[in-house]
């Protein structure tokens, strides 16, 4: 509890249904963990608001470990409940969180807790992992996030950059086999 707490406001997205949301879900981060743009219509449930920097973690079948740091948001942006949302007491700890999240003593201590059938729908409780006493010297944790913190932006900046150059390949490749574009045209997409 003194290094992150949940984000628990939540947000009925068809209350505002031709309002376009930023939706980061399960279906999303098993998609190249991208984030779809969904208008309130579409969306189908509450989901959580999310704001500034933050580590979402999937409380659903977490065999599957989906850890996913969100740096920078905007307006109407959600994720789905399925996720527990940490956000770093001080935002300046926010890679420290992150690691920490990510590492395998977390992994192992949420896995020890999951509930639910063998396979499908197994879930660990959010409230729970808020009860967790880790060691930490807090002047080491915030010079370990200053280090590390140009070390998230550029996994996150890389991981942006993959999704526009997969998207980009996927627009021109079918048109390059096809003959409809030349390779000297190609050059100038990218």
């Amino acid at each position: 509890k003194s290094l992150a707490k949940i984000q628990k406001n939540t947000l009925n997205p068809q209350k505002s249904p031709q309002s376009l949301f930023t939706l980061y879900s399960l279906p999303a981060y098993d998609n190249n963990k991208e984030p779809e743009t969904l208008c309130g219509e579409d969306i189908l449930s509450n989901k959580t608001i999310i704001d500034g920097k933050l580590v979402l973690v999937s409380k659903l079948n977490p065999r599957i470990k989906r850890i996913w740091p969100i740096s920078v948001t905007a307006n109407n942006t959600l994720c789905s409940t399925e996720f527990i949302a940490y956000k770093a007491v001080e935002e300046n700890l926010h890679p420290f969180v992150w690691c920490y999240l990510n590492s395998e003593s977390y992994y192992e201590r949420i896995m020890s807790e999951v509930n639910g059938a063998t396979g499908s729908h197994q879930r660990f409780h959010a409230e729970k992992t808020m009860e967790y006493l880790i060691p930490y010297n807090h002047i080491a944790a915030s010079v370990f996030s200053q280090n590390v913190s140009p070390i998230l932006e550029s996994i996150i900046k890389n991981e942006q950059e993959n999704r526009v150059l997969k998207a980009k390949r996927d627009l021109l490749l079918p048109k390059l086999l096809l003959g409809k574009l030349e390779y000297s045209d190609l050059i100038s997409y990218l």
